[in-house]
Parts: C-alpha cells; sequence; structure tokens
C-alpha cells in the first residue's frame, strides 16, 4: 500500500524507489500485490528483493569499484566448505592440529560469516583475535579463504553486502535517482544490513525511508539479527515517526493472548499491545507422548481427522509441522510415507542443491567465470573423463604459476605450452571438455537464450545417459527437475523480453507473441477418501488478495480512492504515535522531498529518469538506472539460483491439493513472508 502511495498519490517514478524484502519468496509476493495496485509495468520498474538481491544488481554494474571483475558470480555455501576444505589441507599455513584435523569447515565458516555480518573484514578480524588463542587460525583461514574468493572471481553471500557497502562509500551517487527506500522485515537486519542503509540514504539526493518490522519476531540473533537497530533507526534520523500497529488480522484470540504471555517474559522488549476483533477460537493444546514416534502417529491422525471432518475446506497445503532442529522431522518423514500423508520439507533437499541441477548451473558458471575453480573441480568428470586427482593437481600448480582464469591454462595444457606433462589421453579428454566450455561461451556473446544454453548443456555432455548409468534408479525424476529447471530459465527468458518490450513500445507488449512454456508433468496427489476434490477452475486468490484494490484505473487527479482512504484511516484508529506532531493522515513523503506537482503519466520512450540536477556537472560520472531490463541475462540467472533457495519447494507445497509443509521455525518465517 505504501509503494503504491508513492506512485500514484506522490507521483514518484517507480524507477526511483528500492523496496527490500527478507526473503525471495516475500518479493514474489509483494510483487503480485503491486501488479494489482500499480499495474505490470510499474511493478517491474520498481527495484525490489532481498539485500543481496540488490547489492549483487549493484555490484553488476560497478563491479571494479568494490574490487571484482565484472564476470564475478556467487560462491554458494557448500562451495564456501569446499574451499576451506582445502584451505586445511594447506601445509604452508601454519594451523594447530586441533584446527587442521578436528574443526569443521561449517564450524569455521560460521564463524568467518558472523565476523562478516557484524562489519569485520580480514584485517578487522586480525585486530581483534590475532592474539586470541582460540581464534588465531581463524584469523589465518579468514585471509587464505579472502584470496581464493578473489582468486576464482567469486563473491559469498556476507560479501556481497560487504562489498556493496565498499562500492557505496567509494562512489556517492550510484543511488542519485532514488527517492525512496523501503525495508521490510527490519527486526532481521544486521550490523552490515543497518550500515547500508544508511549508505544509500547519504547517497546524493534528499531521500525517504520507511521501515516495517516487529522486533517480537526477532528470531535469528543466531544469524548475528540486531533488534536494536530499531533504536538506531530513531536516534540517527532527525524526524522519524514511530507507528505501531497493534491490531491483529489473522489470529484468534486465544492465540494474542498467548503469545502475549510469552512475549512479555522479555522485559526488555519495545512495549507494545497486540489485540485482534476475531473471536476467542478453539483453545489450543498441550499434548505429551511417550515417544516422537507415538507423537508422529499422532500428528498423522490428527491431520487425517482434520481433512476428513472439513469435508474439504482444510487441505494438505493448509497445515504446518514446526519443529525447533531439522534432526526432529526424521520421524515424521518416515509416519507420513507410511500414512501416505504428502509432504515437503522446508530447507530440507532444496530444489537448487539437488546434484543433477548444480551439475548444469555449475557448467554456465564456469564458462561466464573461467576462474571459478570450485565449478571447474565439480564438472571436470561430470560425465565421467577419468581425470585423476593426479592430473587435476598438475592442472592446478599450472594455473597457481600462470595467475590467470583456468581456462586460460586449460588452452595451454592442450597445446602443450606447459612444463609439466600430459598423457594423449587426458589431452583429448580435456580437448573435449574445453570445446564444450567455449562453445557455451560462444552462445553466451551471442546473447543466445539462457534456456538455449540450457538445452545446449544437456545434450553436448550427454547428461541423460549420464544420469541412467549413475542414478538408474531414480533417473527419470532427476531428468524431471532439469525440465524443470529448463523452464524456469523459460520463464526468466520470457519475463527479461516483456520488460525489454515494455521499455521500447509505448503500449506495453503483446501477449501474443510470447512463448508458451509447458510445465513438467507431475503425477498429481489423491485426495484423501471422503474429501471433496477441489474446482481446478476455481480463481486461486489469497484472502489478502482477495481484499487489494486495483488502483490502476484510477484518473491521476484523484487524490485517493475511497476504499483506500477509509481502510487507512481505519487502521490508523489503532495507530500508536511516539511523535505527537505526526499526522496520520499525511504518511506519505515530506513536502519538501516531494517531487514537482503534476499529473502523473509513465514517460513514453524513455527507459530512465530524467538527469538530476546533481549530475548535471558530471555527466561522465552519471548514475545508471537499476531497472530489471538491463540485467546481464546469465549473471541474473546464476544468481537466481543461487538466492531463491527453497523458493521451488515452497511452490510445489502451495499447488494443487498441495502437501503438509514441515519446516524449523526458522526456515518457516521465510515461507509465512
Amino acid at each position: 500500500m505504501r509503494v503504491a502511495h508513492l506512485v500514484i498519490e506522490k507521483g514518484i517514478s517507480p524507477s526511483r524507489i528500492i523496496v527490500v524484502t527478507f526473503t525471495t519468496k516475500a518479493a514474489g509476493e509483494m510483487k503480485k500485490r503491486l501488479l494489482k495496485l500499480i499495474g505490470e509495468r510499474n511493478t517491474h520498474r520498481l527495484l525490489i528483493g532481498t539485500f543481496h538481491a540488490i547489492c549483487s544488481r549493484l555490484l553488476h554494474k560497478y563491479p571494479a569499484l568494490a574490487g571484482l571483475d565484472p564476470n564475478f558470480t556467487i560462491c554458494e555455501p557448500d562451495q564456501c566448505k569446499q574451499i576451506i576444505s582445502q584451505i586445511k589441507k594447506d601445509k604452508k599455513i601454519d594451523l594447530s592440529d586441533f584446527t587442521r584435523k578436528d574443526m569443521e569447515p561449517g564450524a569455521i565458516l560460521g564463524i568467518i560469516s558472523k565476523a562478516k555480518s557484524q562489519g569485520e573484514d580480514e584485517y578487522m578480524f586480525e585486530r581483534y583475535y590475532a592474539d586470541d588463542f582460540k581464534r588465531k587460525d581463524i584469523v589465518k583461514i579468514y585471509f587464505a579463504y579472502e584470496a581464493e574468493l578473489k582468486r576464482q572471481n567469486m563473491v559469498d553471500f556476507d560479501n556481497l553486502l560487504m562489498k556493496c557497502c565498499v562500492l557505496l562509500r567509494n562512489k556517492n551517487n550510484v543511488l542519485a535517482d532514488i527517492k525512496s527506500i523501503l525495508v521490510d522485515e527490519y527486526q532481521d537486519t544486521n550490523v552490515v544490513q543497518y550500515d547500508l542503509i544508511k549508505l544509500m540514504m547519504l547517497q546524493k539526493n534528499d531521500k525517504t525511508i520507511t521501515i516495517v518490522g516487529d522486533p517480537d519476531q526477532s528470531i535469528f540473533g543466531w544469524r548475528s539479527a540486531e533488534p536494536k537497530n530499531f533504536g538506531k533507526m530513531a536516534k540517527e534520523y532527525a524526524k522519524t515517526c514511530a507507528m505501531k500497529l497493534e491490531r491483529n488480522y489473522r489470529s484468534t484470540g486465544l492465540i494474542i493472548d498467548a503469545a502475549m504471555h510469552v512475549i512479555k517474559q522479555d522485559k526488555n522488549r519495545i512495549d507494545k499491545v497486540l489485540y485482534t476483533n476475531n473471536p476467542k477460537g478453539i483453545p489450543m493444546s498441550l499434548i505429551k507422548t511417550q515417544n516422537s514416534e507415538t507423537e508422529a502417529e499422532f500428528v498423522a491422525t490428527e491431520i487425517k481427522k482434520a481433512l476428513r471432518n472439513s469435508k474439504g475446506l482444510i487441505r494438505y497445503k493448509d497445515i504446518a509441522i514446526l519443529m525447533r532442529m531439522n534432526f526432529i522431522s526424521r520421524q515424521f518423514e518416515t509416519t507420513f510415507r507410511h500414512s501416505k500423508i504428502p509432504f515437503t520439507m522446508v530447507g530440507g533437499d532444496r530444489f537448487f542443491d539437488r546434484i543433477e541441477i548444480k551439475d548444469i548451473t555449475s557448467y554456465l558458471s564456469f564458462a561466464y567465470n573461467p576462474k571459478n575453480t570450485t565449478a571447474f573441480t565439480r564438472i571436470i568428470n561430470v560425465p565421467k573423463r577419468g581425470i585423476g586427482q593426479v592430473t587435476l593437481n598438475k592442472i592446478m600448480d599450472e594455473n597457481a604459476a600462470d595467475k590467470e582464469s583456468l581456462l586460460y591454462t586449460l588452452k595451454k595444457i592442450i597445446q602443450r605450452r606447459t612444463c609439466a606433462s600430459f598423457t594423449g589421453a587426458v589431452l583429448g579428454k580435456l580437448r573435449h571438455f574445453i570445446d564444450i566450455i567455449l562453445h557455451i561461451r560462444a552462445l553466451i556473446d551471442e546473447k543466445k537464450s539462457v534456456a538455449d544454453i540450457l538445452s545446449y548443456i544437456y545434450t553436448a555432455t550427454e547428461y541423460q545417459k549420464h544420469l541412467k548409468d549413475k542414478h538408474h534408479q531414480d533417473w527419470q525424476s532427476r531428468w524431471e527437475n532439469l525440465g524443470e529447471l529448463l523452464s524456469i530459465a523459460k520463464k526468466t527468458d520470457e519475463t527479461s523480453a516483456e520488460l525489454n518490450a515494455q521499455f521500447d513500445k509505448e503500449d506495453g507488449i503483446n501477449s501474443q507473441d510470447a512463448t508458451v512454456v509447458e510445465p513438467v508433468e507431475v503425477e498429481p496427489v489423491q485426495p484423501e477418501p471422503g474429501v471433496e476434490k477441489e474446482d481446478n477452475n476455481e480463481t486461486k486468490q489469497s484472502d489478502d488478495e482477495d481484499d487489494v484494490l486495483d488502483l490502476t484505473s484510477i484518473k491521476q487527479e484523484i487524490k485517493t480512492e475511497p476504499g483506500i482512504e477509509s481502510n487507512i484511516k481505519e487502521e490508523f484508529k489503532n495507530v500508536k504515535i511516539e511523535d505527537p506532531e505526526f499526522d496520520p493522515r499525511n504518511f506519505g513523503l515530506n513536502d519538501d522531498l516531494k517531487e514537482e506537482k503534476k499529473d502523473f503519466k509513465e514517460p513514453k520512450n524513455s527507459k530512465e529518469p530524467k538527469e538530476s540536477k546533481e549530475n548535471n556537472d558530471d555527466k561522465d560520472d552519471e548514475p545508471k538506472n537499476f531497472g530489471t531490463d538491463d540485467m546481464d541475462p546469465i549473471a541474473e540467472f546464476l544468481e537466481y539460483c543461487s538466492l531463491c533457495s527453497n523458493q521451488k519447494e515452497l511452490e510445489e507445497a502451495e499447488g494443487g491439493g498441495g502437501k503438509v509443509t514441515i519446516a524449523t521455525m526458522h526456515a518457516a518465517k521465510g515461507k509465512s513472508e
């Protein structure tokens, strides 16, 4: 609603608004609602996404100012652990026996990640812990880890944020055209994310910031979330207005009362009182069982009872099992399979973490970024090529001496321009591998679609045969997963093409020109006996979406649509204002930051807003527009695969009759938003 208000009421161009969400799924849900409020074209012009996605976008625009090469790729957690494992084995680094033999790579990565979340790079970490007996080995690994990331032209998730801070410090007009920044789930921000917000606000041009969050929902302290950021915001930003939205629309009265009873135990919390106008509801039950097996059986019985007694009103996708720890899920999985209850694990075997998906995306990643040795070591024997560890070590030694990309070294090897000797058989296998990579790079240079490039990789590597040979029991389901990956790529390509067409044409796109993507066929889940079958033609919208008003047809001279105004007034009746001078009826931008008043119209034949006065004196240093039409499609697709996390599993769970969701409370936090 706030974004729609800025676009329609205040006349702010969507390309001048940044919206930060906590999860990729939350960004998707927000876009769906904004489509109804401000239309497709306006929605696509917003810069909306997670901190990591937005930082990736900015870094791809100005990589050199953050010390990166243009075609950098994201190092995912499993790859980070592999790098740390290799560092532990390096005898040139003086490490204790305990660190080298007993410390798990994941534990070391966790310490480094926590330091980065607090804004500590390797040099700052060294100043703090060089003399600390427990941390001095981590200091050495931290330095080696960062050096290896740089060598491979990669950044981990934490570095996306830290490097973006470096970028914004080095260039103060990157966001000169931005007028408003909105941040959702603010209670989950850490120190670096708060610094990012500050640096965004310090960029040239006056702008406003709106944050939304609930300190009582801060459950990511283990990931360095900092609820104190609320207090810092109020102190560091002049004229900050705080509004408490205390009415709950989703829960029953008993649930609200129980939640308040627990939350009030925190004596340091920001005081607020929750209430609801909903009925008291059914009392909660506290059930104690003898063991985990009877617990799972009880839950399975209750699920079937709920489906049967509701006569179709409750479906599998309406039910969730929340746990404290992942290992608890094992008994539920076993019992649900025995009871034929469909379920999905949030945070379990994620779609983009599956072997076959990683193999194919690693081919694309190595072709895009030939310094990515982690991707190379994964795919050099996929399919099997008989390149042994001794040969790999020789290749890596040659590459270390070259100080060039790994592809450069491989070309030297097959041209016999190296000191090391390789057998004719090995050279032949390497030549075939290089031919595939070079062809992929040629397709990228020719700007072929991501879907076309993936199709080539499937064919050139004979990956279907590889699946049949290595995974003969479930090769078909794995092949179907690759079909789904292709569908995702096609949809990405189509979205980019549609957006480009929207900016190139006055009246948007012709929907008849779009390519129809056939989804991978998945066997539907059979409904439980006695449960009414869902009507497939029924419009699938959430209750929240039904309440969203379509503002796209409102004439610009109308100040506010009556329905929206009444909703806002109704909500503000229950708002406590910490600033006594704040008038909730004027919750838009301050007058001194409001753009020149005029009837709001979309600019024709224009991709970027008009040049601001701040930039007239320095046209060569003009900031670039960060619309969704100018992103490198390969970088965008690889970024999507890295950042979207478990989104695919959530979509599968919500489709059709759906599946019961099993998740830890931390993983479910991302789903609920």
